[in-house]
This record gives structure tokens, C-alpha cells and sequence, in this order.
């Protein structure tokens, strides 16, 4: 039974070993190459010793090279992957939505949900992941491995958690109808519903435009940040290393070049999550006629708080985790503080499900995780997070924004707001190798990079 079901997903056209490998991205060549003017190739090769030193790098001069800058144009094949695996992922949603409504949402018997739920269904949506890449299918790209399996351990499971304990969003369950639940399961990149009527929201030609806007904005950004951080390996500054006592430790973590790494990877990691959910999802609200959530709310720019970091990024895993994890936890009867640092422990524990999931890719050199640092990671902001909430309320407090002669009284508010994002993220930067790290090893972000035009710039050497 094994090597039939072996042979027919390997016979169709999607499962016959993608070609969309890291390795294989770097074998192309330019679509269009032009030389650059010389002083421009002096600037470039200033900014290039200034970002990276390297004492064994061989000194490059205009006097002797030239350079000459390309375009490597996109693979339209990796989106109509990407897109048919997000469809092929639904399909299994929905079918998840279906047993979860017959054998959970219409089961008035706490004992029997939590049976059937916990029991049944979430160590299957666990189990299965695993058991396919490992037996059934051979991924050679992370990022498609995700589009069709990435969504069960996190979404499927934790929704079925949200029924089991009854933490359903109400327009998912309001009419009784079990239509809204399955579109509510189906729909990995969120679809957005009228507070209102609790009925989605149709695509309009206005939202098509604003929403096409802004997926080239990002696709652009995206674009041009990836040709600047393949080069340079994601480590675009220089990193500087002390001593390993304590004090040296914080002066790496606080150093500019290991700060600016950050930001840059935190970057591209909220472009690639944005522009591959805001592309894939006008192609799903162009299909379906319903319009989808955005998926970020522009986290590092526009953050005024830790909390407020966390509401606007990944929202569509914001909201599984609050419905999932938070909610269940309130409705135990833990306070808000104890439920926001479970939600951060279970948001550790599935990462490093994550992490072990993706060493299941087939590559020439299998990828070696460091177990830890994503569960350390998200340990550290659930401190922050707390830090925030208890030692810093007055300065942080929303209440405390207005007093009795209507003026701020809040010292924090009154800083201008750049500065109040600046030492937000000065929490969460300078350990953002903890998360980015293992993307950047198991080559996931190169494995995107297949979907997005790159900006490269080559050097050859003039014959005397």
C-alpha cells in the first residue's frame, strides 16, 4: 500500500521532486546585464568593504575589474506551485473542518470533545506532517514543503482546539451552519469578515487595487533586499566578538552590526511572510470573490509596545494563538498574565515542532538544527511581554493616556513615535538570530528567494 501511494503522488506533476532548490537558484544566469559607470563601481566596492571585511578576501579595484549589474528574473512555475499546494492544503482543511464539526462542534459532551480532540484529532494533525515528507513525498524546497503541510500543526491543530474548548470565532458558528466553519478552516491566509453581519467581506474592484498596490510595494522591498542579503549570506555588517563573560556577551547583543543584522532579518522575514501571503491571497480573493486579512500591520515601524509588536505581526497566527491557546487558558480560569506567557510557551513548543519538521527536506547536505533557540526566543518576549505589563504600566498604560483635564499624562506617549518603536525593538533585535538562524541554515529563505526577481551585481576581471 505504501509504494502504491508512493507512486502515485510521484506521478503527478507536482510531487515529481520540485526543482526549486537552493542550489539550483544560483545556476542561472541574467536576464538583462549592463556595465556600471565607474563611479558608481567605486561607491559599490566602498559600501562593500564598509557592510563586510574578511582579512583572506582578495582586494578588487576598478582599475583592474569591472562590474556589471543583471536582473534574474522570477520563476513564475514556484507561484503556481505555491499556489496549487495552498489549494491542495484547503482541500485537507476542509476536510478536518468537516469531522471537526460532526464530531466536535455538535458534541454537547465536554468528556467527548476532549476525547475525540485531544485524543484523535490534534496528535493525528501532528503525526501526519512528518509521516508524509518522510515516507510518501521528497521536497527538495522548504517553502513549498510548507505551503501544503506547514498549515496543519499550527492552524488545523489549534483551531481544533479552539472547538474543542468552544473559543470559536462567532462568525464561524453563529448561524449554526456548518458552511462558515469550513470556510473558517479552509482559509490558511485568513479571510476577513464583517464585524457586523459576520459574513465575509466581498472582493470589490476598489479593495483589488489598493490590495495589488500594496503587494507590489512589498514584492519591490522584497525584491531588492533580498539581492543585498544573498550576497553577504544574511550577514550583511560586521559582527563583533568579545569575550564570553557576561559583559561581553550583552556588548555583542548590543552591538550595531548584530543589531542591524537583526533588523535586516526580521525584515525580510515579515517581507517574504507578507509578499508570498499578499500575492497568493489576490489570486485566492480573485477565485473565491471574498476578500482576505493583511497580513502584517507593519510591525517594525509602527509598534508603540512589546504587546502591540506581537498584535500586528503574523496575524493570521496571532489570531489561531488567542483563540487557540489564550482564550482556552482564560476560560481555565488563568489570569491574562498567565495566559499570555502559555500562549508564548505554546507558540516556543510549536516552532520547535517546525524546526524538527524541516530537517525532513531532501537536501545534499542534510540541515542540522539547534534545538532551543526558537522556544528561547519566545520565552524571552513572554519575560519582556511581562515586564511590560507589570513594572512599566505607567509609563505604557493605555488608561493613563488621557487624564481628568484631557492631556496626556502618559510619559510614554509623549516620546515621539519612532523613538517608542526604536526601543521596542531594541527588546527583541538583538536575539533575533534565535528565530532567523535556523531559517537561514535549513535554506528557507533561499528557497523563497525562487519567487521574487533578483538584482545582482558580477565582477570579472579586465584582460591586459
Amino acid at each position: 500500500m505504501q509504494q502504491l501511494i508512493t507512486e502515485f503522488l510521484q506521478s503527478t506533476f507536482l510531487f515529481s521532486g520540485f526543482p526549486y532548490s537552493s542550489n539550483a537558484l544560483f545556476e542561472r544566469e541574467p536576464l538583462v546585464t549592463w556595465e556600471l559607470p565607474e563611479p558608481l563601481q567605486h561607491l559599490l566596492l566602498s559600501c562593500s568593504k564598509i557592510l563586510h571585511t574578511d582579512d583572506d578576501a582578495v582586494v578588487v579595484t576598478t582599475t583592474n575589474t569591472t562590474m556589471t549589474m543583471g536582473i534574474i528574473p522570477l520563476d513564475p512555475g514556484f507561484w503556481i506551485c505555491t499556489f496549487v499546494l495552498l489549494s491542495l492544503q484547503a482541500l485537507m482543511n476542509m476536510t478536518v473542518a468537516l469531522v471537526t464539526y460532526f464530531a466536535i462542534v455538535q458534541t454537547q459532551d465536554d468528556s467527548t470533545r476532549l476525547l475525540i480532540g485531544y485524543g484523535v484529532l490534534v496528535p493525528c494533525l501532528l503525526i501526519l506532517p512528518p509521516v508524509l515528507c518522510a515516507y510518501y513525498v521528497e521536497f527538495q524546497s522548504l517553502t513549498l514543503m510548507l505551503c501544503l503541510l506547514g498549515g496543519m500543526p499550527n492552524k488545523l491543530a489549534l483551531a481544533v482546539i479552539e472547538a474543542i474548548h468552544q473559543c470559536l470565532p462567532t462568525y464561524a458558528t453563529t448561524h449554526q451552519d456548518k458552511r462558515m466553519l469550513v470556510l473558517y478552516f479552509s482559509s490558511t491566509l485568513q479571510l476577513k469578515f464583517d464585524p457586523h453581519t459576520h459574513r465575509p467581506v466581498p472582493f470589490t474592484p476598489t479593495i483589488f487595487w489598493n490590495k495589488l498596490a500594496s503587494f507590489m510595494t512589498v514584492f519591490v522591498q522584497t525584491s531588492l533586499l533580498f539581492s543585498l542579503l544573498l550576497p553577504y549570506n544574511y550577514q550583511v555588517f560586521p559582527q563583533h566578538h568579545t569575550n564570553t563573560s557576561i559583559l561581553g556577551t550583552l556588548v555583542n547583543l548590543y552591538s550595531w552590526g548584530n543589531l542591524a543584522n537583526g533588523f535586516l532579518m526580521a525584515s525580510i522575514t515579515s517581507l517574504v511572510l507578507d509578499g508570498g501571503a499578499s500575492g497568493l491571497g489576490l489570486v485566492t480573493s480573485i477565485c473565491t470573490g471574498y476578500t482576505m486579512e493583511d497580513f502584517s500591520d507593519a510591525p517594525l515601524t509602527s509598534c508603540t509596545s512589546v504587546s502591540d509588536f506581537w498584535r500586528k505581526w503574523d496575524r493570521p497566527v496571532q489570531s489561531s494563538l488567542r483563540n487557540g491557546c489564550y482564550r482556552p487558558l482564560r476560560k481555565a480560569t488563568l489570569s491574562s498574565s498567565m495566559a499570555a506567557v502559555g500562549t508564548f510557551v505554546a507558540s516556543g513548543l510549536i516552532h520547535e515542532y517546525m524546526v524538527a519538521f524541516m530537517t525532513l527536506v531532501k537536501r545534499d547536505t542534510p540541515y542540522q538544527p539547534a534545538y532551543g533557540n526558537q522556544f528561547l526566543f519566545f520565552l524571552w518576549n513572554a519575560v519582556v511581554m511581562m515586564l511590560e505589563r507589570y513594572y512599566y504600566s505607567p509609563w505604557f498604560s493605555a488608561s493613563a493616556v488621557v487624564n481628568n483635564s484631557g492631556t496626556s499624562s502618559n510619559k510614554w506617549y509623549h516620546l515621539p513615535q519612532p523613538i517608542r518603536t526604536a526601543l521596542v525593538l531594541l527588546t527583541v533585535l538583538p536575539i533575533a538570530f534565535l528565530f532567523t538562524d535556523e531559517y537561514v541554515q535549513s535554506s528557507f529563505y533561499t528557497d523563497a528567494v525562487w519567487a521574487f526577481p533578483l538584482v545582482v551585481v558580477k565582477t570579472t576581471t579586465r584582460q591586459p
